[in-house]
């Protein structure tokens, strides 16, 4: 790794622009939660589960786009891409949901001038077509090589996968009692949904015999391009189907016969 990586600077590797951001995040985060919760009503103390979650969001956010992992999903390799996005999508996304208290969310999805937006973002099937659309949308060969060539463009397209996540994740981790998840039973179905969608493109990417991503530098790289992009592919598919899995065993186990309509 170190001879590919020669050449590039501390704060290209290490992007102190990033860790500046994220420390300002955490102090947003913890002024509101803190100090500042009273002026929120209903408001109480952040559980340990919330503020570990906050802590675990915003190192994650860090490892994958301030070190050296984002300079080889840049300029490199697909499957670190791949990596990068499934970390910020399945990961990091369901932990916002996780480290903001209801009482804090409750009064930004009742503001009149958002609450449709709300509405509309957070219905089970604007989450997964919108996230599907994107993500398939952002791994097409001249949109996704126009985003890493323009650092601006890509930090822009990394927040809106992300933010689509976050809607994506709401139907499953909603707590906020203007805006509920999902029934368990639905729930089930809404995962299977959302494993399918994206098995589309993960499919023409494995079995392509060409490679797609022609702007990935390998000369350094100990693969293929097309076995780069194929286990790019299969990393995609088994990281979701993992994280879904996961999440699925909760509204599974709890099955009753209320399971469909409560």
């Amino acid at each position: 790794m170190r001879n590919f990586l020669q050449g590039y600077s501390w704060p290209l590797l290490w992007r102190p622009d990033v860790l500046i951001a994220l420390a300002l995040v955490g102090v947003v985060y913890c002024g509101l939660v803190g100090p500042l919760r009273h002026r929120f009503p209903h408001a109480s103390r952040p559980t340990a589960w919330q503020a570990s979650a906050a802590g675990i969001l915003l190192i994650l956010l860090y490892l994958t786009m301030g070190t050296p992992l984002n300079l080889i999903a840049e300029k490199f390799s697909f499957t670190a891409y791949v990596l990068k996005m499934l970390v910020i999508t399945q990961v990091a996304a369901p932990l916002v949901l996780l480290a903001l208290p209801p009482w804090l969310l409750e009064p930004v999805v009742k503001v009149p001038a958002l609450r449709r937006v709300f509405q509309f973002a957070c219905n089970p099937i604007t989450g997964i077509v919108s996230y599907s659309a994107l993500s398939t949308t952002f791994l097409l060969p001249s949109i996704l090589g126009t985003a890493l060539s323009n650092d601006l463009i890509h930090t822009l397209v990394q927040y809106a996968l992300m933010l689509s996540a976050v809607f994506l994740w709401w139907p499953l981790l909603s707590r906020v009692p203007s805006l509920p998840r999902l029934a368990p039973g639905a729930q089930l179905i809404y995962l299977l949904f959302a494993m399918n969608f994206m098995m589309p493109i993960t499919v023409f990417l494995f079995f392509s015999r060409d490679p797609w991503y022609s702007f990935y530098v390998h000369e350094s790289v100990a693969t293929s391009p097309t076995a780069d992009q194929q286990v790019g592919a299969l990393m995609m598919v088994g990281g979701m189907w993992l994280v879904y899995g996961l999440r699925a065993l909760q509204p599974f186990f709890s099955h009753t016969d209320a399971t469909w309509y409560e």
